[in-house]
């Protein structure tokens, strides 16, 4: 764990790191005035991902790394919710939400797998 750029060869931190280009190029074509608003917390989220799980590798304890990977699974699921929203807002249509879906449900497959893989190790 205590490897600085371990992180940057798992699937889940490569997957999270496009899925963060993949939202910024999503959220360019919502309203101006959601900004600040869905796009801000979308934006955040798809950042804290990728982050969390750096973040849960570089930690020298076994909570701090379950707890990063947790709070990436969190914003996995506001992610989640922010796209039906969004949806319901009409600012993406329902083709947006399966794709971005099958996404966030692929990544966090790859982190449930590795906290379970992590918790049956330990």
């Amino acid at each position: 764990m205590k490897n600085q750029k371990a992180y940057t060869n798992l699937t889940v931190w490569q997957e999270s790191l496009d899925f963060v280009k993949d939202i910024y190029l999503l959220t360019d074509t919502f309203p101006e005035e959601e900004k600040s608003g869905i796009v801000k917390r979308m934006k955040d989220n798809a950042i804290s991902i990728p982050t969390s799980i750096s973040k849960g590798l570089l930690h020298h304890s076994e909570t701090s790394f379950l707890n990063n990977l947790h709070d990436a699974l969190d914003c996995l699921a506001e992610l989640d919710t922010l796209l039906l929203i969004s949806l319901e807002l009409k600012y993406i249509n329902q083709d947006d939400v399966d794709n971005y879906s099958e996404k966030i449900e692929k990544i966090k497959s790859l982190t449930t797998g590795i906290i379970k893989k992590f918790k049956r190790d330990n």
